[in-house]
């Protein structure tokens, strides 16, 4: 099924609450269970809740003692740790099983609509979860090399844009980032004067266009994660970052960015690989040809080289 982002919004639009986002559901049982994954939890003191997340492990973890690096994944807007299990998570064992190195995954839930930041008011608290509980509690759970080589992340749209800021602002946490269709917006204002999130660079010919009702759900996001102001998500923003600490990053962190030429978003893929060309930024652009905003496409044609990146980038045997 195609993942556009329109179509995302859509079927998303069912579960908004009046003009309101949909309060952060950071616990889903799956409705139906994944080979090789597992659904677990833990209690959030950050969200005073429970949180759900799936991990897949190698083959061959059951029986050895040996630590793994962790690949840890992030959904899109709307989504949860439930979303790509099951299209992904085989094709990680098969490539595995083919010979590259073991690794365990964890598909982290960003509950929906966070952008995978801290709301300005702690009420949603997605990068602290992540961070500085999830990522302990992943340590302390499962025989992992709990350093910044033994770790790299992804993620698809949204999952893309934490990617690639969580890889950025916690350095010394990622040894790599993939990104695959990173949903790289900027502030812009509406016709009424108020401001939303639209796509950096706007919308090329022939790709989903920017509706109102997803221009009003975007300004929805821009207001509870981002308090509604520019200075807020451009502090976030990985172009931001990159404009501020390339020659910090650029020989630490590698960075690999995967983008279809039908998607959306292409244009704010486009923009973003210039400004790392111009602050001398090595990395990996790779453009799937004929692909829209589809994350099941763009792993199926890319994501065993994604995977053999990040073994390349931090020296995994």
């Amino acid at each position: 099924m195609s993942r556009s982002l329109l179509a995302v919004w859509v079927l998303a639009g069912a579960t908004l609450v009046g003009d309101q986002l949909p309060p952060p559901a950071w616990n889903n049982a799956p409705a139906q269970p994944v080979p090789g994954v597992e659904h677990k939890t833990f209690t959030s003191r950050a969200a005073s809740a429970t949180v759900g997340y799936n991990v897949l492990l190698p083959p061959g973890y059951s029986t050895s003692d040996r630590r793994y690096p962790v690949l840890y994944w992030l959904h899109g807007l709307g989504g949860n740790e439930n979303n790509r299990p099951a299209s992904i998570g085989p094709k990680i064992i098969a490539a595995m099983q083919g010979g590259l190195p073991p690794v365990i995954v964890i598909f982290v839930n960003g509950a929906d609509y966070t952008f995978y930041v801290d709301s300005p008011d702690r009420a949603v608290p997605a990068e602290t979860i992540l961070i500085s509980e999830l990522i302990p509690h992943v340590d302390a759970t499962y025989r992992t090399i709990a350093d910044r080589r033994g770790r790299a992340i992804e993620g698809f749209s949204m999952g893309g844009f934490g990617a690639l800021l969580h890889a950025m602002k916690h350095v010394e946490l990622f040894g790599s980032v993939v990104a695959y269709a990173p949903a790289l917006l900027e502030v812009q204002k509406l016709p009424d004067g108020g401001l939303t999130l639209r796509r950096g660079g706007g919308t090329h010919a022939g790709a989903s266009p920017e509706s109102p009702a997803l221009m009003a759900k975007n300004k929805l996001l821009f207001e509870r994660m981002f308090g509604g102001r520019p200075q807020i998500f451009e502090k976030q923003s990985p172009s931001t970052i990159v404009r501020q600490n390339a020659a910090a990053l650029r020989d630490r962190l590698p960075v690999r960015i995967v983008i279809g030429t039908a998607d959306g978003l292409w244009n704010a893929a486009q923009l973003f690989e210039k400004l790392m060309r111009e602050h001398a930024y090595d990395h990996e652009l790779d453009v799937v040809e004929g692909v829209a905003h589809d994350s099941d496409r763009l792993y199926d044609a890319v994501g065993a080289k994604g995977l053999a990146f990040h073994a390349r980038a931090n020296g995994w045997r």
